[in-house]
């Protein structure tokens, strides 16, 4: 996934439009639209602003989501992860594995 993809996927989970993001980034509609279509890259001031409104930077620039922007379910899976051996976690992974087999194409 690129930099633009992950940029309108944050877009999105935030809820916000294109205008919206733009005004929050401090930059002209335009500009921002050349982010997500072009692969532009944001300067670090337009990337400071983003952050302000709730934008993981870090997942935007490389691609890994910065703990503070998972959610508290999230959050608490991943503490409960740390928690388990080298078995335990084979046993996790291999039923999400399955679930996700079984389910795909499905509701989840």
């Amino acid at each position: 996934m690129s930099i633009q993809d992950r940029l309108r996927e944050e877009r999105m989970r935030l809820g916000l439009k294109q205008a919206e993001m733009a005004e929050a980034a401090g930059v002209g509609f335009s500009t921002y639209q050349t982010y997500e279509q072009t692969g532009r890259f944001p300067n670090a001031d337009t990337l400071a602003s983003l952050y302000l409104v709730g934008v993981d930077v870090q997942y935007v620039v490389t691609g890994k989501r910065s703990v503070d922007q998972l959610s508290d379910e999230q959050q608490t899976l991943l503490a409960q992860w740390g928690k388990l051996d080298e078995r335990g976690r084979a046993v996790v992974t291999t039923v999400m594995q399955t679930y996700n087999e079984h389910d795909a194409g499905g509701e989840n």
